[in-house]
Parts: structure tokens; sequence; C-alpha cells
């Protein structure tokens, strides 16, 4: 029984450390304790991805993620989508574990907490001047955080690119006033004032290079790995996906030695693609190697296997399909424009 709580922990720990934060983190292990304290046995009854998308999902849920005006808003389609269970299952699951836990409001309390504070405040938002009616006055603070929030919730809307582009400049705007103590320049994730600022940046560089404005998406990677020297967002694998479809080997190479401590599969497979795409198959073929042994998913998933895999009946690490999946659905394109690339993967992974 302990190691399958550990699995689902370390599950739930790479998943916050990839895509959420450390109270999103601390929070969903927090309900992962009170399940095992509950009955710890019905953890046995699905696969331990299952329960890790759906103890996630009680989380995001009582925080309102879903909803389009938190900053961090996320569709359940892609949430589904990056946990590699189907919404359906998610949504079952769930239920059994609310069911159990009988705390409807309690799993994230804590997170709501600071957004409610500000919102049972707030009496309406006039959406098209960023103006707030309140009950009772608020702070400057408080104000620029609920515009904040607006803002990032009109530039997650099905809108046009200028206007969503509009939008999360706003945001950035406003975000960049709430920042305090600005002299750790090197480590501004760890200035909390300053996330909201990153957060919106990040969303930018996706939104722009969605619309293949890769230069200007570039440019905002840089500043943010400048911003946060351990890059905790993430932002290297969004550049060197930029950097390796133009082939800037100057940049590719400054950035594989600014992160040459960086140890997981997807760097290895960024790696293997850039080595040989350039013509070096001794280095290409090495990192491969790595990249498969940590995480042989990847490749499953770029050569197309991964249904094969699943009616073998094999037992799927729920972490390492999860990266797999974050990581086809992010850079497969790469792959498929680099001529010869996937044929040759074929080879190296079945050799």
């Amino acid at each position: 029984m302990k190691d399958r709580i550990n699995e689902i922990k370390s599950a739930i720990i790479e998943y916050c450390r990839e895509n959420l934060n450390e109270q999103y983190k601390d929070i969903s292990l927090d309900v992962l304790a009170k399940i095992e304290q509950k009955d710890g046995e019905i953890l046995n009854s699905s696969r331990c991805d299952i329960w890790v998308a759906s103890i996630l999902n009680i989380v995001l849920e009582d925080a309102e993620m879903f909803k389009r005006k938190h900053p961090m808003y996320i569709t359940k389609k892609a949430f589904s989508e990056k946990t590699g269970v189907s919404s359906k299952t998610i949504k079952g699951k769930s239920d059994i574990l609310r069911a159990l836990l009988d705390c409807e409001q309690e799993a994230s309390a804590e997170v709501a907490a600071t957004a409610e504070t500000v919102e049972n405040n707030i009496e309406a938002l006039n959406v098209e001047e960023i103006k707030v009616d309140t009950k009772k006055e608020l702070t400057e603070e408080e104000t620029k955080s609920a515009k904040y929030k607006a803002l990032m919730g009109l530039a997650h809307e099905d809108l046009p690119f200028e206007d969503r582009l509009d939008y999360f400049k706003q945001a950035m705007a406003v975000a960049e006033e709430m920042i305090v103590d600005r002299e750790n320049t090197t480590n501004f994730w760890n200035n909390e004032s300053a996330r909201p600022y990153m957060i919106a940046s990040q969303d930018l560089a996706t939104l722009l290079i969605n619309n293949k404005n890769y230069k200007e998406a570039r440019e905002i990677l840089e500043l943010l790995i400048k911003m946060d020297e351990d890059d905790t967002q993430g932002n290297r694998f969004k550049l060197i996906n930029l950097l390796i479809a133009k082939n800037d080997r100057k940049a590719v190479n400054e950035l594989f030695a600014k992160f040459k401590n960086e140890d997981s599969a997807q760097w290895d497979y960024f790696k293997a693609l850039y080595y040989f795409k350039n013509g070096n198959l001794y280095f290409a073929k090495s990192a491969i190697k790595d990249g498969v042994n940590k995480n042989k998913y990847i490749g499953l998933f770029l050569m197309q296997w991964t249904a094969a895999l699943r009616m073998s009946g094999s037992v799927i690490d729920p972490v390492l399909y999860t990266e797999a999946t974050y990581y086809y659905n992010e850079n497969f394109a790469l792959w498929k424009d680099t001529k010869g690339a996937l044929k040759w993967l074929v080879n190296a992974v079945i050799k």
C-alpha cells in the first residue's frame, strides 16, 4: 500500500513542479493524505495515473482553475490531455473521492481563499474598461489584483488573436506595477509579487507560438529565463523547440550549456533531434539512448505506437506517461518537420 501512495505522491509532485507551484502541490498532497487516512485501499482499485488526475482535478476545481477568470486557467480537455486520463474517467473518480472525503469545499480552501478575499469584495466588473465597483473601498494592491485577473480572464477567452494579445499586454503592464523588491533580478520566481507578471508573459509567449510569431515568443522566453536563472517555469523547453526549429546552433549550444545539469528525458530527446539534424550521429545516438532509458514513452508517442502499448496490458508509469503526452503535444511537429528524424528514431529505439 505504501508503494502505491508513494507512486501517486511522486506523480503529483512532478505534475505540480511542471505545471503549478508549491502551494498546489502541498494542497494536493494533503488531499492524498486524507484519502489514505479515510480509506487508502481505494487507491489500489484503479491505475495510479487515474487517481493522480482525480486528486489534482479536485484541487483545481476548488481553486476554480477551470474558470476563465483564473490567472492560471486551463480547460478540462487540456488537463485531461496533460494527465493522459479521459475527462469522463477523471470526473467519475473525482466524485468517488469527494464522497469519501465529504469535503466539497474543503480540498482547496486555502487556494480559493486568496481569490475569494478580493472577489467577494467586487460587486461588478466592467469588462470594457476594467473598472471595479466595490462594496467597500479596496486597497491599491487589491484593485490591481482584480484588474489583473479580469484581463487574464479575457486574454484566455476564445477571441481574435489581436484582442487576446492586447489583453495579455495590459495584464503584464498591471502585473509589472505589482512587483515589489526588484533587487533579486536573477531569481524573480522566488519573489511572489513577480509571479503574475511571469505567468502572463509565459502565456503570451504560448499565444505567439500558436500564432507562429516565433521571433517575439523567443524574446519573451529568453527574458523570462534571465529573470529566473533556475527557470522554475520550464521556459527552456519551449525555447529550445524554437531554437532547434530555426537551427540557431550558437543559441542552442548556449542553452544546453546553461542547463548542463538538466537531466530530464525531454532534454535528451531535444539533444538527439538537434544532433541528428546537424549530422552528428554519434552524439545523437548517445542522447536518444539516454532519453529512452529515462522515458521510453516519449519515443513511443513520437512513433505513434502508444495504442499498441495500451493494448498490450503493460503496466504504465503515470508520471513518465504524462511527461510523454506533454512532450508529444509540444514537439511532435518539430520532429515531423525534421527530414528523416522519425525514421531514424524508429531505428534507434528498436536497436
